[in-house]
């Protein structure tokens, strides 16, 4: 077999291979990562089951009690015994469609999973948000699904997803 026809079947055969896989195993919009993370790290630690953050292949905190990060989302990742949040920062905060549709996603979420969270028309922060939580402002009994997003704050860009665990766990 000549060297040009052997070189020229690898390279079909190469596009070919990333062509299927790239349906297969499509990569994640930056809000679909953050609410998929959201959904099976923070809301499963929220219904009390016990979630490894090692496990969404996080590069770890360089110490004890700082914030895993996410490569695939250019996130921040922060476990706490309360809450779990998802932070994005400038350069890499979600622009205004992104953030939008983070809030699609979100909002399924609680509906999905807590909706009889009511929802908490305080919970204002930024140009892009939604709350919905049980109990007061700031009191131990408090817990809830807060999203604030502000993508126009040019430097000071930002998102954050958070999820306070209900008082039970």
């Amino acid at each position: 077999m000549k060297i040009t026809v052997l070189t020229a079947t690898i390279a079909t055969g190469l596009a070919a291979g990333f062509l299927v896989a790239s349906q297969l195993w499509p990569t994640p919009t930056r809000p679909e990562r953050i609410a998929q993370v959201f959904e099976d790290l923070c809301i499963q630690r929220a219904t009390g089951n016990a979630v490894s953050a090692e496990r969404f292949g996080f590069q770890p905190p360089p110490s004890e009690g700082e914030a895993y990060t996410d490569p695939m989302s250019m996130s921040f990742v922060t476990l706490k015994n309360r809450s779990c949040s998802i932070e994005t920062v400038h350069p890499f905060a979600l622009n205004e469609a992104e953030a939008q549709d983070l809030l699609v996603r979100v909002t399924a979420l609680h509906n999905t999973h807590f909706p009889d969270l009511p929802f908490d028309p305080g919970a204002v922060m930024g140009t892009i948000n939604a709350g919905w939580a049980f109990g007061r402002p700031a009191s131990k009994e408090r817990w809830g699904v807060f999203l604030f997003a502000y993508p126009d704050w040019g430097e000071s860009a930002g998102s954050i997803l958070t999820m306070y665990y209900p008082p039970a766990l």
